[in-house]
């Protein structure tokens, strides 16, 4: 078919279009040749359809059918549950393995720079702050973390 009205074709021929979209096609399928001969084969096919009269299978054949495809479905759902297992251990290994070499210690030290501010924040002594001066303590303790993320900053 070398018109790009194909599925609106088939959905026409299936009476799955509404009124106007119908009457489009159907001005459509009268102005094209290539739609006409497609619109025409299908009415065939579905014709020979209509008319084949297919064979019906025992009620067992049916319940070994379904019984089958159940089987076909567990098992496909234990492979996947298995493979994202699998993945799922192997996310978890590159994972701890990135994070333990940020962090791992070269020469039985820690490498310099790597130390975070709250590290820093955490070990340093409270700070003595006159009453005569008017800071309160937690203002030094935000400066001196300020002074020290920024002298960090310029040694990288």
């Amino acid at each position: 078919m070398s018109c790009d009205r194909e599925q609106l074709l088939q959905a026409y021929h299936d009476g799955e279009l509404d009124v106007p979209a119908r009457a489009s096609v159907e001005t459509h399928v009268a102005q094209c040749d290539s739609c006409r001969r497609s619109l025409t084969e299908l009415r065939s096919i579905s014709g020979l359809m209509s008319n084949f009269s297919f064979p019906l299978l025992p009620a067992g054949a049916v319940m070994r059918f379904h019984a089958a495809w159940d089987d076909a479905q567990s098992y496909r759902d234990r492979a996947v549950l298995r493979i994202a297992s699998w993945l799922t251990a192997l996310a978890a290994a590159i994972l701890v393995g990135g994070l333990i070499s940020l962090n791992w210690p070269v020469n039985g030290h820690s490498a310099p720079g790597r130390v975070g501010q709250w590290e820093t924040a955490a070990v340093l002594p409270p700070v003595d702050v006159s009453a005569e001066s008017g800071a309160t303590t937690e203002l030094v303790r935000v400066a001196q973390w300020q002074a020290d993320d920024l002298a960090v900053g310029e040694k990288r």
